[in-house]
């Protein structure tokens, strides 16, 4: 099984203008059109049988459209995560209302999101999504864009203490747990209870193999997630770059087919498909 777990899709009127945005303001290439349709075909030509996809608001007015429309987008396939901030007052009947319709989780992205992991403002949502059995999901480390580590707000010492504060959240943290941080990330993430996944940008793409395999050993590749930020990374072909990573790694088959799928279909119970 595979399961691509770091996808973004957007409803088909917006999307070009996402993806020129993008080009124009963070120099990030799309190697998808971003919908639902262009995401399911690549996972056709891919062979990836389940990926989660995000659709994150900036602010409380966006919230429950985003939601909305994400619901609307319900296939087997995919395995959804709504959106909440913390400005947004109806928050709590939002998550009810949400995890009734399906979704799974809640994706924070501190890059345009006003907040930080382990800002007491998240904590009342944090509380309510462990009690809901619901998975968070953060953007973490550097952006493209990004220059001063200073800016940043997504850091591993934020999602570390964030993980202290609730360990029985349900955490996973993209980018290798923190892009363009590798340091922080061996201090204050490797080896905790937090699910890591292998999705890149362009700050994390020079990572060393030596330090990748440094990370797996000491975190685990029984929380490790297979991840391409779709449709900022190709998926399809040979999966993209951080599949063509898992070769480099010499991983036993048994650690690549955990990270490529098994752990997320345990995480998430998910059954085989024909």
């Amino acid at each position: 099984m595979i399961v691509d777990c770091h996808t973004h899709i957007f409803p088909d009127k917006i999307a070009p203008k996402v993806m020129q945005m993008n080009r124009r303001n963070l120099g990030l290439e799309p190697y998808g059109a971003g919908t639902t349709s262009d995401l399911l075909a690549y996972m056709d030509d891919a062979g990836v049988d389940y990926a989660i996809a995000f659709g994150v608001a900036p602010d409380g007015g966006f919230v429950r459209t985003t939601n909305d429309w994400l619901i609307s987008q319900a296939d087997d396939r995919l395995l959804l995560f709504g959106t909440i901030t913390p400005d947004f007052e109806e928050w709590e009947t939002e998550i009810d209302r949400i995890k009734a319709a399906g979704i799974l989780g809640i994706k924070f992205n501190p890059l345009f999101q006003d907040i930080r992991p382990d800002d007491r403002n998240m904590y009342p949502i944090y509380e309510k999504l462990t009690h809901e059995g619901l998975f968070v999901f953060y953007h973490a480390g550097m952006g493209s864009g990004h220059e001063d580590k200073k800016d940043i707000r997504s850091t591993p010492s934020g999602l570390r203490r964030l993980h202290d504060d609730h360990p029985d959240l349900n955490l996973i943290c993209a980018h290798f747990g923190g892009s363009g941080m590798f340091a922080e990330v061996m201090t204050h993430l490797a080896g905790t209870g937090v699910y890591i996944d292998t999705s890149q940008t362009p700050t994390c793409r020079d990572l060393d193999i030596s330090s990748l395999k440094k990370l797996i050993s000491r975190h685990g590749t029984d929380r490790m997630l297979y991840a391409t930020d779709y449709p900022w990374a190709r998926q399809g072909g040979e999966y993209g770059w951080e599949y063509e990573l898992l070769d480099m790694l010499d991983l036993s088959e048994e650690d690549r087919g955990l990270i490529l799928g098994g752990n997320a279909q345990g995480l998430f119970n998910l059954q085989p498909r024909n």
